[in-house]
């Protein structure tokens, strides 16, 4: 007798149960699932303890399952009794016929039926009962802003996302760096809450989730006070792990803002290098200005490898209206392996665009003029306690860097979420053909953004823009399409089938 689709039925509840409660087991009942697909038939008890992922315990439940609907088959057949048995001959042993024939000899059959039944549940309830005891003996607590508290309370928000989304949200909650380079981290406690089955490790992709007794704890830590930062408006600066003076002097920014009582955090931004954020009982909002730091060598060599034009896109789609991009200690003699020209040329198309550019000698000019920055928007917040955070007006006393710098400010704009600005930075989030198209073009020397959207709008695939330069007539098509009002022109039309071609 074939009973294949009886235990793929059987596994299939398993699976969505444990699945339900959030049990680890899910994954093996999947794994076991795919197995008895494959197999064209399961004929024999035997045939079951061959296939690979079932244990001793889930051997156990399904062999339990199957005596229950042997004794029940059993039991509805008044004539033909020995003929179940026989039926199923190569999946049952003699204990069981015995204990079958002895209850069918006494007048409580019913009862001794319900019995296998009981056993049966609480077989398949084994991982379960497992999961609540742990529940209600807490062995371990995160101490206070710790990396498992961070991590813990960005799960109990938003449970089943990635690593790289709970590095970006649990910073915040943390006073140590999650570091992924360093050998130990804020990170480094995600190991302590999967062995103490507080958490669930999901593979292809990689995701985490909170077991029940990670929920239970998570109840007990963040009810009463769900998101316990301060109960003061506070305003922050946000330093990017990678921002060093050098290799030897990583921590510099960081000592030389303590000196001079600035609030700071250190965290992991992907994109823009100091920003500022004001911190509530609530959430944290980011503050109208976002800076990008570049050193005279490193502005030179994103110039040349596209990474320029990549950084900027980036920090316009941030959401942050007031964009500064800072160039540090540039030397004409860094410049003349691009061409000064060049260089000049980017720098003032980038204040075409919108950025503010900035050029300081050295790095303690850099410092003095990050701490300016810093000073207005303390005044501004002593200034404004009592209006409302989505209507900063730039109307602050401390004027004195944009005169010395020449620029002017976004006059209103709304503050966002740091959450919603983590998520809008991710690299690879929301990868579509035509941003891969439009990332592309941003390489073409002479190829601005509106330029690299035009092509991509109008393309819509990469594909699709391979076969038209490919064409013979794409040089004399190509120089004629007007963007911005002017045309392309034959020099960049030949540029790009060079490069594509």
């Amino acid at each position: 007798m074939d009973l294949k689709n009886f235990f793929l039925t059987k596994i299939q509840e398993l699976y969505k149960y444990s699945k339900n409660k959030n049990i680890g087991s899910h994954f093996n009942y999947k794994k076991i699932l795919n197995n008895i697909s494959e197999l064209e038939s399961i004929t024999a008890l035997s045939d079951l303890k061959q296939i690979k992922n079932i244990g001793s315990k889930t051997f156990i439940k399904l062999k339990r399952m199957l005596e229950n609907k042997i004794a029940d088959e059993y039991k509805n057949e008044c004539d033909e009794k020995n003929s179940i048995l026989t039926k199923y001959s190569n999946f049952i042993d003699e204990d069981f016929i015995k204990k079958i024939h002895c209850n069918s000899n006494t007048k409580v059959n019913k009862e001794n039926i319900s019995n296998i039944d009981i056993l049966s549940i609480k077989e398949e309830n084994v991982n379960l009962d497992e999961n609540h005891h742990q529940i209600n003996n807490f062995n371990y607590i995160p101490n206070y802003r710790t990396g498992a508290y961070a991590i813990l309370k960005v799960l109990n928000k938003e449970d089943g996302i990635s690593k790289r989304k709970i590095i970006l949200r649990a910073q915040k909650y943390c006073d140590s760096e999650f570091d992924c380079t360093a050998r130990y981290s804020a990170w480094s406690s995600m190991k302590t809450l999967l062995n103490k089955n507080l958490i669930l490790k999901e593979k292809n992709p990689t995701k985490y989730f909170l077991t029940n007794c990670g929920k239970s704890l998570c109840d007990q830590l963040f009810t009463e006070n769900s998101l316990i930062l301060t109960t003061n408006e506070e305003i922050t600066l946000i330093i990017d792990s990678r921002e060093i003076k050098n290799k030897k002097d990583r921590n510099y920014f960081q000592r030389r803002f303590e000196n001079l009582n600035i609030k700071l955090q250190t965290r992991n931004l992907e994109v823009g290098d100091f920003l500022w954020i004001k911190k509530s009982s609530f959430d944290e909002k980011i503050l109208r200005y976002i800076i990008e730091r570049k050193k005279g060598a490193d502005f030179c060599s994103s110039l040349f490898d596209g990474r320029f034009k990549e950084q900027k896109h980036r920090l316009i789609m941030s959401g942050i209206k007031n964009i500064i991009y800072l160039v540090e200690g540039l030397k004409r003699q860094q410049m003349l392996n691009i061409g000064i020209e060049f260089a000049l040329s980017n720098l003032s198309f980038t204040k075409y665009e919108g950025l503010i550019v900035i050029e300081t000698e050295n790095i303690d000019e850099t410092v003095i003029f990050l701490e300016s920055i810093d000073k207005e928007l303390r005044v501004e917040c002593i200034n404004k306690q009592d209006k409302s955070l989505n209507a900063i007006e730039g109307e602050a006393d401390l004027n004195l860097h944009r005169e010395k710098y020449d620029f002017t400010l976004e006059k209103r704009s709304s503050l966002i979420n740091y959450d919603d600005f983590a998520d809008r930075s991710i690299k690879t989030k929301n990868v579509k053909i035509e941003n891969i198209l439009y990332s592309s073009l941003l390489s073409v020397n002479g190829i601005n953004h509106e330029k690299a959207k035009f092509f991509s709008e109008k393309y819509l695939s990469f594909s699709k823009f391979m076969y038209f330069i490919a064409q013979d007539s794409f040089i004399n098509e190509a120089k004629d399409f007007v963007v911005n009002g002017k045309k392309l022109g034959m020099k960049l039309a030949q540029n790009i089938k060079s490069l594509f071609c």
